[in-house]
């Protein structure tokens, strides 16, 4: 419990910061800058507030993990910062409060691999620099208010295994991800797509085992109409967390 502590800015050898899963309150004190060689921050699943910009601020160009998911944090992405964080490798910020829209900066990331915003309130588009993410494998920016069509860039991410774009207002199809075929779990579902089944191709080539394709909510009333999807297998409850379903 408790808040983190101004005086953790002293510790000038620090690399890993964990205080993970703790019912700690509070902000994130601004003496975090003057970790010159930290390279992994966590703080997930806390009830930590703030401004996420003045934290991203905050960090060294050192840090390659930033895992903030599950607090309240609010504010929107600093787009400068973002391309200041040359290192990244992860960054999780699921579950939080957090607005605006996705800094086109984040295509300056060549080594960000896992990229997550699942439930906060991000709008806009995904911004075509989006493509050029070439080392990314997860990419969940479900549960947002993000729309438009996917930028045709996606087609660079060659190492992309997971996307997650579920409950956001995007349209056109998902051509721009055919051609990914390390792709193998794919969440569209709540979005009014003209059509899903570009996709299909490349997925029923695969066993259906080791695919994981969801275009629509199990229960009916959600997101009507239903997206029609020749290949899909999965459908997914609504709520947070649970279990999809085989089809």
């Amino acid at each position: 419990t408790g808040t983190i502590p101004s005086e953790v800015g002293l510790l000038e050898g620090l690399t890993d910061l964990s205080v993970d899963y703790n019912m700690l309150t509070g902000t994130v004190p601004s003496t975090l800058q003057s970790l010159t060689k930290l390279g992994r921050l966590w703080t997930s699943q806390n009830m930590l507030t703030g401004d996420i910009g003045d934290i991203m601020d905050s960090l060294s160009p050192t840090v390659t993990a930033f895992i903030m998911q599950g607090n309240l944090f609010n504010g929107t992405l600093p787009a400068a910062t973002v391309g200041r964080l040359s290192n990244l490798q992860a960054m999780n910020l699921r579950e939080n409060n957090i607005t605006g829209s996705i800094p086109t900066q984040f295509g300056s990331l060549t080594d960000l691999q896992d990229l997550r915003f699942l439930t906060n309130s991000l709008t806009g588009t995904l911004p075509a620099q989006i493509g050029q993410m070439t080392s990314l494998t997860f990419l969940d920016v479900g549960r947002n208010i993000l729309g438009g069509s996917l930028p045709p860039s996606m087609s660079s991410l060659s190492n992309l295994l997971s996307i997650d774009l579920q409950r956001n207002q995007f349209t056109g199809d998902l051509s721009s991800l055919e051609s990914l075929s390390l792709l193998s779990e794919v969440f569209v579902q709540g979005n009014p797509w003209t059509s899903v089944n570009e996709l299909c191709p490349t997925l029923l080539n695969l066993p259906a085992s080791t695919y994981f394709f969801a275009a629509n909510y199990c229960d009916d009333n959600f997101f009507e109409p239903r997206n029609t999807c020749d290949c899909c297998n999965f459908c997914c409850p609504f709520e947070i967390g649970a279990d999809c379903v085989p089809l």
